[in-house]
């Protein structure tokens, strides 16, 4: 009991029923976003650009309100529907941008697929790093760091709205057919 109350003692059947309970949880959920995702195919990344955008904002104005004043749980939040948002994207853009890629060029397009992620995503952190560290230099600390950091968010946030303008270019996927 001691060790209870001292908060380093964990009932194993506690720990096995919430873990059954996540996986449940998790397994009913990842049902229903797949037909969710079936349903409506190029409507989820748009909908995660706009989910991640809405977060973002919300998280900077709690910056700006409460700036070095803001609580942990006020902080981490806003992350569920950013990973939602991300999750959306991630999942699908690739299925709908390489959907129209005769199977012999698979490789090769699935390839040059991965480089542009890949580059856009070191291309876009070195540009919101730049706007952080311009507008806080080394050793900044307190509200130069959060005036800096809510600052970055609206870059961020614009890319976004830009891939979501550019994702209404993505087609409808469809079968190609085999050339065998």
């Amino acid at each position: 009991m001691a060790s209870l109350l001292c908060g380093i003692a964990v009932d194993p059947g506690f720990l096995v029923a919430a873990r059954a309970a996540q996986l449940v949880f998790g397994l009913m959920l990842g049902v229903f976003l797949l037909t969710l995702v079936d349903r409506h195919q190029r409507r989820v990344p748009q909908a995660g650009t706009i989910l991640i955008a809405l977060s973002l904002t919300g998280y900077q104005l709690l910056i700006f309100s409460q700036g070095t004043q803001l609580p942990f749980g006020a902080a981490a939040a806003p992350m569920l529907p950013i990973g939602l948002g991300l999750g959306a994207i991630g999942a699908q853009l690739s299925g709908l941008t390489l959907s129209r890629v005769h199977n012999e060029d698979a490789g090769s397009a699935a390839g040059l697929f991965n480089t542009a992620m890949q580059s856009g995503t070191t291309l876009g952190l070195a540009m919101a790093s730049f706007v952080f560290f311009s507008h806080a230099p080394a050793r900044s600390h307190g509200t130069t760091v959060t005036t800096a950091f809510a600052g970055s968010i609206w870059y961020v946030i614009t890319a976004l709205t830009a891939m979501r303008a550019l994702m209404f270019t993505l087609t409808d996927p469809i079968k190609v057919p085999d050339r065998r």
